[in-house]
């Protein structure tokens, strides 16, 4: 096979993308915060903060569940303010609400009314940090930065904030040498006792695979169907990641709840990979409507109806239509099961490009189909160990390398805590895309994950985490010439939490 080089020319970031939003919702929940503290102070609990130890947020992939066991991300190693949202209405919940639920112990509770001002220094070696196989870098790097964590609780409003920039420095070679930030945003607002609103955002900008990650014992995160395809890894151009969705929530009865929502979540590369194979700003905008039916205390059935508009660089878009139905249980105390399936009909258009000689010829095409989407997580958690099982197949989209995919994917996770006030962490996974494209643009990807993770509370405000994490992909067809590649990191880091301040006592 011969070695095909490509360029990377910089251009900065187009004005108007969702990154120069960000700013101004930092400030915006800033000031909600205070200016509702008076509102609120009245209404919330007598016993004040709960102010458990927090470790703070440390490397993953931006927009996946990748190999993130020793970096972990809080997400899959933290408890989740997920189960807090659902308080009103205590049970299982289908699938279709984008709730990433934390691999956290049974009895675990995030802090509430709190902020949280803490700094992570840590170092990791890296065998590809620009993710070539037929060229392969290894460096060692140091990540250093502040992070800011904020849980508001209120009688009507609820606002959990987590901001951290990180600067990293190679050893050896400064061209990857950047500063990364994520933001995450989690609002909701109760209008009345069966009305109820809830906004949730993320942005990670970034360069590279293995990232910091946000603080998920304050923001959960999003989760399919409201997220990037986390299955795809673009490890070696700068990208803005940006996730948001609005749900609007009515509870019709005792035992029925309707819900409508809507999404958007874009990929914008502020490098351009000059090939015939390159990357693409992607955007992908979603639409739904939920219904669910609580047939006892402990099982849960819904139908929801799922629209995805999903648009690849300039000549590419696919409108998928989805209509699922699911069922949840809590099949004992500590094991609970959620499935779902239904059809998926989705309608490609794109525009190929055909050379022939010096004359291109651009070629419309339309391509419909029918798909079924399949999935199911089976989790269980006591009071010194968390699993996870999980498998999913459905249409999405193709993370910037192709415009949409059929995914397979199937993962698994443990957290079990052993003596001496040690953490461990396994996980694993395999996933399999197919690009829905006509003959002229097909591409497969495949990749296989896996890592392992110690973590440690030295102090009440000092931990360490140590692990490792490997990742596999290949990609064939008419995809982007980085697409394959192997990366191993070993990785270490201390998490400092400085300053804690309890709100609303």
């Amino acid at each position: 096979m011969k070695d095909r080089s490509f360029q990377i020319e910089h251009r900065p970031a187009a004005p108007g993308t969702p990154w120069q939003l960000v700013l101004p919702w930092v400030f915006a929940a800033c000031l909600t915060l205070s200016s509702t503290e008076a509102l609120v102070r009245a209404s919330d609990s007598p016993g004040g903060s709960d102010v458990s130890a927090v470790q703070g947020a440390t490397r993953q992939i931006p927009r996946g569940e990748g190999p993130n066991s020793s970096m972990g991300s809080p997400q899959d190693t933290q408890s989740s303010g997920a189960e807090e949202s659902r308080a009103a209405t205590p049970g299982p919940h289908t699938y279709g609400d984008a709730e990433k639920v934390g691999l956290n112990y049974a009895g675990t509770s995030p802090p509430r009314n709190v902020l949280l001002l803490g700094f992570n220094a840590g170092s990791s070696y890296d065998d590809s940090i620009f993710g070539n196989n037929q060229h392969r870098t290894g460096d060692v790097d140091f990540l250093f930065g502040p992070n800011l964590s904020v849980h508001r609780d209120g009688r009507l409003l609820r606002l959990a904030l987590s901001y951290q920039p990180y600067f990293r420095i190679y050893r050896r070679v400064s061209e990857p040498n950047a500063v990364d930030q994520t933001l995450g945003l989690d609002a909701a607002y109760q209008a009345t006792s069966r009305l109820s609103f809830r906004a949730r955002a993320s942005a990670f900008y970034t360069t590279g695979l293995f990232q910091p990650g946000q603080n998920g014992e304050f923001v959960p995160g999003l989760g399919s169907p409201s997220s990037l395809n986390n299955t795809l890894f673009t490890p070696t151009t700068r990208e803005l990641t940006w996730n948001s969705r609005i749900d609007a929530s009515y509870q019709a009865g005792a035992h029925d709840s309707v819900g409508l929502f809507v999404g958007d979540s874009r990929l914008d590369f502020t490098q351009q990979v000059s090939s015939a194979g390159n990357l693409q700003n992607m955007e992908e905008r979603q639409a739904g409507l939920l219904y669910e039916h609580r047939l006892s205390p402990h099982t849960t059935v819904g139908t929801n109806y799922l629209f995805e508009n999903i648009r690849f660089g300039l000549d590419s878009r696919t409108l998928v239509h989805s209509a699922f139905v699911s069922y949840a249980q809590q099949l004992s105390r500590s094991l609970t099961l959620s499935v779902f399936g239904g059809p998926q009909y989705s309608r490609l258009h794109e525009v190929v490009i055909f050379p022939v000689g010096p004359f291109r010829f651009q070629v419309p095409i339309f391509q419909a189909g029918w798909s079924w989407a399949l999935g199911a997580t089976l989790a269980k958690r006591l009071d010194k160990t968390a699993r996870q099982l999980t498998a999913q197949r459905q249409v999405s989209n193709g993370g910037g390398f192709i415009g949409a995919v059929v995914g397979l994917s199937v993962g698994a996770s443990v957290r079990r805590q052993l003596l001496g006030r040690w953490d461990a962490l396994w996980s694993g996974g395999y996933a399999k895309s197919t690009s829905v494209a006509s003959e002229f643009s097909a591409s497969d990807f495949q990749s296989e994950t896996a890592g392992f993770g110690l973590e440690r509370a030295l102090t009440e405000k000092l931990s360490f985490r140590v692990g490792y994490d490997f990742l596999r992909q290949r990609a064939t067809g008419q995809s982007a010439l980085f697409a394959s590649f192997d990366r191993d990191l070993w990785s270490a880091q201390l998490t400092y939490r400085f300053h804690q301040i309890a709100l609303g006592r």
